[in-house]
């Protein structure tokens, strides 16, 4: 009974926890992406003040 128990919780955690956390990962790694990409178009724009003083402050420039 007690082998039934251990095996259902690795089951439990196989099939829920761990596709949880991957399914977080994922979407983290996407959230960051979007911030890059964010980032990339605020450092290209040229006339931008904002843009300017980030690429200033990061050694971009």
């Amino acid at each position: 009974m007690n082998v039934e128990k251990l095996k259902d919780e690795k089951d439990f955690f196989i099939r829920y926890v761990l596709n949880r956390n991957i399914i977080e990962g994922i979407e983290l790694l996407y959230a960051f992406y979007r911030y890059i990409e964010t980032l990339n178009k605020v450092m290209h724009i040229e006339s931008d003040k904002l843009g300017r003083g980030i690429r200033l402050f990061t050694g971009k420039e």
